[in-house]
């Protein structure tokens, strides 16, 4: 299961850190959505949480603990690849600039 918590990006414009609720700087302390958390259950029964952080960990995250359900990324191994590949182009040479915090 899971909880949706929405963020309005549109409040976010221009890295404006200062909006977001202080306890995300616990979850990411870059400030910086998306966060997505997993709770881990423990040998002992207990609970522990793990914050994944930046799109693409958490989609490939999510593509391998949930196998069963629609593939967010290609099976075929060269698809993958590619789709990796214009991921990247997006990250680092598209992306930094739209992010004010990388200038």
């Amino acid at each position: 299961s899971y909880e949706y918590v929405p963020v309005d990006l549109f409040v976010l414009a221009g890295n404006n850190v200062q909006r977001l609720p202080a306890e995300f700087s616990e979850k990411n302390p870059l400030d910086q959505v998306p966060v997505l958390e997993i709770i881990n259950t423990n040998t002992d029964g207990s609970e522990s949480v793990t914050q994944l952080t930046q799109s693409l960990p958490i989609i490939e995250y999510l593509d391998e603990m949930y196998p069963g359900a629609a593939r967010l990324l290609p099976s075929d191994p060269l698809q993958r690849a590619r789709c990796r590949q214009i991921s990247e182009i997006v990250n680092s040479g598209i992306q930094p600039l739209q992010n004010l915090s990388v200038l």
